[in-house]
């Protein structure tokens, strides 16, 4: 995830900077906040953040996405959400709610993992869970085989007795989404930089 994030801060948002646009409704509330992200001499990953009320709209080079909270949002609260949650408030992407992507090592490092905690409950260590595990690094591709893959096994018991926890396994918020929040991040540090750290 470092690489993800340096990636995006070194390459895709390098030389970016925010132009913010607060519009206000009655009696001076802050009714929306327009930012414009992008670097002044071109327009490579430019992204628009529109925030109203407890939505935050996102458009430009690196795709769309709505986010909805259940109480107003600012910048400020933005930034300190980490990408789980963010994407867990993800309502419309490209990949459909959460902004969610197939990682088949994930799977397998999940897998691993369950196995690990399984040896700490277990008595004697089960073979089966872990020729499970390199079976699926080997033919689980994309989720639709995952999913198959779970139901032929989970009848087997390799998965305990609640094999349905295991069906969005691989799934990860997408690099997008990251920079999403990056870019967020980012504006914030900007303009905590021009007013003196306040």
């Amino acid at each position: 995830m470092r690489d993800k994030v340096k990636e995006i801060r070194e390459s895709w948002f390098k030389n970016h900077e925010a132009k913010i646009i607060k519009l206000f409704g009655p009696v001076g509330k802050e009714r929306e906040v327009s930012i414009d992200w992008r670097n002044p001499e071109d327009c490579c990953f430019a992204v628009r953040y529109l925030i109203v009320g407890d939505v935050l709209y996102v458009s430009g080079d690196i795709g769309e996405a709505v986010y909805q909270w259940y109480r107003p949002i600012s910048l400020k609260s933005l930034v300190t959400f980490n990408l789980d949650y963010f994407s867990e408030k993800c309502t419309a992407s490209p990949t459909g709610p959460g902004f969610l992507v197939w990682n088949s090592e994930l799977v397998v490092e999940q897998i691993n993992e369950s196995k690990k905690e399984e040896l700490c409950d277990a008595e004697s260590y089960d073979y089966e869970i872990e020729l499970a595990a390199e079976e699926a690094m080997v033919c689980i591709d994309t989720q639709e085989d995952w999913c198959e893959f779970l139901g032929c096994n989970s009848a087997k018991g390799l998965f305990g007795s609640e094999p349905m926890e295991f069906y969005d396994a691989g799934l990860e918020p997408e690099m997008r989404c990251l920079a999403h929040l990056e870019g967020l991040k980012m504006i914030q540090e900007q303009l905590e930089k021009k007013d003196g750290g306040k």
